[in-house]
């Protein structure tokens, strides 16, 4: 790889003859020092081959390539797609705040094919019924038998942040007695702890990730390391920040173009250092009253459920909204329901049954059109 010198009749390496050269140099300076006073000179141009030949000692570094995998994460369909985007890598990280060493010992020896994934899921008492469960399920079918390394860089059970997120609250008991103003209140500053609170936790990820190509980098035989990171599709930010480290990666939705739905978009604009605006604050509040009274949207594919919300909260105007809010205040939860499903109907809206009516809904109404209007709260 280096120079080579013929000495003695014999080839000589480059690493070898920096060895001899270093003891030579060493021999010279030793001797200097005595009548020049060269120790210091010595001892610098020793230091300087020594530094050469431990990194001659270092391994090429393989090259890092990250996919990140985004999609939502609340039903086996939104997973579908795993087992085809992580063929290539080498290792699978999983996203799983409050992870366990036994769930890491669990995912290898499914990747391994010691255990089968109804073995996985009956040893943790799953239930297919569970919609979180049965995303689990196909993350198992996926990574089953892989023979690939598995990771998470997600919080683990004792990191204290989990205690953060175990006791933030997404609504208050009498959220929907308050009013539209208290209302918007409550949401931007919920929405604003849950965002700080997500980028404590992508802040770990990204020190976490580090250390894992480290470590991985040091183990691996070959030319690349191939990392891929399942992970929800509000996450991002986790992507860009990786980027500006200089890593090479790539982004993979589970759709495009991928929709959020108010209340994500609204964390989305604080993790990007934008303003919260009140016609999204409103939006999100729709959102919310409805999936709380009336059932997510039945749709086995989460994002299609969000764009469904999405597009049908976008008929009501703000005002609209500020008028919904302040007759729930005063309504049961029975009256709330009746009151909401007619304030449908006024749109000639019927809230779905089944996945066929969201389908009938979306292919009436296309995401992604801007209302032109101008829409204010009402003072």
């Amino acid at each position: 790889m280096g120079m080579e010198n013929k000495m003695a009749g014999g080839v000589v390496t480059r690493r070898e003859f920096l060895k001899g050269s270093s003891m030579g140099l060493l021999a010279l300076g030793l001797g200097l020092s005595s009548g020049l006073e060269n120790t210091a000179a010595a001892e610098q141009a020793q230091k300087a081959l020594e530094k050469e030949l431990n990194q001659e000692k270092k391994p090429e570094q393989p090259k890092v390539r990250i996919d990140f995998i985004f999609s939502p994460h609340r039903t086996a369909k939104d997973m579908e797609k795993l087992e085809e985007r992580i063929k290539g890598a080498d290792i699978v990280v999983l996203e799983c705040r409050a992870w366990e060493q036994e769930d890491l010992e669990l995912w290898q020896n499914l990747s391994n094919g010691k255990i089968t994934p109804s073995q996985a899921f009956e040893e943790r008492g799953m239930s297919m019924d569970d919609p979180d469960d049965a995303h689990w399920f196909e993350i198992y079918n996926a990574i089953h038998g892989s023979h690939k390394h598995i990771e998470s860089i997600d919080l683990p059970l004792k990191n204290p942040l989990n205690k953060e997120f175990e006791s933030y609250s997404a609504k208050p008991n009498n959220f929907y007695a308050q009013g539209f103003k208290n209302a918007m209140t409550l949401k931007r500053e919920e929405r604003e702890k849950y965002a700080r609170l997500q980028l404590k936790r992508e802040a770990f990820m990204l020190a976490r990730l580090k250390n894992l190509i480290e470590e991985q980098s040091q183990a691996k035989k070959g030319p690349e390391l191939k990392i891929a990171i399942s992970i929800g599709a509000a996450h991002t930010g986790l992507w860009h920040k990786v980027k500006k480290q200089g890593l090479e990666t790539r982004a993979k939705f589970s759709q495009l173009p991928f929709v959020y739905w108010h209340n994500d978009e609204l964390v989305r604009k604080y993790f990007f250092g934008k303003k919260f605006d009140d016609k999204t604050l409103a939006h999100a509040l729709l959102e919310d009253a409805l999936s709380d009274y009336l059932g997510w949207p039945p749709a086995e594919d989460t994002e299609k459920g969000l764009r469904f919300l999405r597009k049908l909260v976008s008929n009501f105007s703000i005002q609209e909204i500020q008028s919904i809010f302040e007759e729930l205040k005063g309504k049961t939860s029975d009256k709330r329901i009746d009151m909401l499903v007619e304030k449908l109907r006024a749109k000639n809206v019927t809230w779905p049954i089944n996945e066929e009516g969201v389908d009938a809904f979306l292919s009436k109404h296309k995401v992604g059109k801007k209302e032109k209007k101008k829409d204010k709260i009402v003072k």
